[in-house]
């Protein structure tokens, strides 16, 4: 049996992930998606202040991304950011990630709320 850890709306617009910048040797991330990934993390903490990493677990998630009409973004990109903002806050390392599913959503931000809607849940690897 599954144990889950979150059930939380992430409000704001979703943010695609974008790779790393480079200069020679030198990468450096994009200071608008540094941005996206702090405010995911400071929601979380209002969210769930005493949630902390577990180094051994595998995880699982879902999350439904509200975009407003017209946006774009691919959903593997949008699925990387919450990978990464969370590193160390939920998982350790994305890696412990096993299973994860996502869909997009259109929402009118006059007549809905623009986010993510992020469950997570600790896969019982006992048998």
């Amino acid at each position: 049996m599954n144990r889950l850890i979150l059930n939380a709306f992430f409000s704001g617009e979703p943010v695609t992930w974008k790779r790393a910048n480079g200069f020679g040797n030198r990468r450096f991330n994009d200071k608008y998606m540094e941005g996206a990934k702090k405010k995911l993390r400071r929601q979380l903490t209002m969210i769930a202040p005493n949630l902390k990493p577990d180094d051994r677990a595998r995880f699982g998630f879902q999350a439904v991304f509200s975009m407003p009409p017209g946006k774009r973004g691919d959903g593997d990109n949008l699925e990387k950011l919450v990978f990464d903002a969370f590193n160390g806050r939920i998982w350790q390392d994305d890696e412990q990630i096993d299973e994860w599913q996502g869909r997009k959503t259109t929402v009118d931000p006059r007549q809905g709320e623009l986010g993510i809607h992020l469950i997570v849940y600790v896969i019982d690897t006992q048998k």
